[in-house]
């Protein structure tokens, strides 16, 4: 049995200093950082083989966590302290520091996360990934990215898609100026 922290930097600050939730069948406790060191998650799992899909588990919650609460979250460490038995983790006092980066906002915490279908989700990671760095030609990439997800709903490529917005923003532009003379 391990006590799993993992640390992620946000564009946010919580509205708390800890918060236990539950999130698909598991037990978490998120505690806020300071401005200079990272949030962290908590949650107990029983060996090393459940690590990978509890870290898939916190990346779901946070991005749609974000996407719910306008913010994005940056993965930056994470380490497991064995355990003879479990422990409250609410109570336990360890935590695990890590530098921050960012620091912006305070959230309102909207709890209502949105129910997506596998392609949303690609879609919500690649969208944190560009909404928390600050390079625009990155940024850029990533939003194209996210245009050439073959959603079900959407019959047109990303390019003309693109295309049909522009031609259509740039014919509402003119006859918006041509309303003005």
């Amino acid at each position: 049995m391990e006590l799993l922290t993992y640390a992620f930097d946000s564009t946010c600050t919580f509205p708390f200093k800890k918060c236990l939730f539950r999130y698909e069948n598991r037990e978490f406790v998120i505690i806020q950082g300071s401005d200079t060191e990272c949030d962290n998650i908590k949650t107990i799992i029983n060996d090393q083989s459940e690590r990978d899909v509890v870290f898939e588990i916190i990346h779901k919650f946070l991005y749609k966590f974000g996407w719910a609460n306008g913010c994005s979250f940056n993965y930056r460490g994470h380490y497991a302290l064995g355990l003879s038995h479990p422990v409250d983790l609410l109570a336990y006092k360890g935590n695990y520091i890590v530098n921050r980066i960012y620091r912006n906002f305070l959230v309102k915490f909207n709890t209502i996360l949105p129910s997506i279908s596998s392609d949303l989700e690609i879609a919500l990671s690649i969208y944190n990934e560009a909404k928390f760095t600050k390079n625009l030609f990155y940024q850029f990439l990533c939003f194209w990215k996210i245009l050439e997800i073959p959603y079900q709903t959407r019959s047109l490529n990303a390019v003309a898609w693109v295309n049909e917005i522009f031609k259509r923003e740039v014919i509402k532009f003119y006859d918006d100026e041509l309303l003005k003379f």
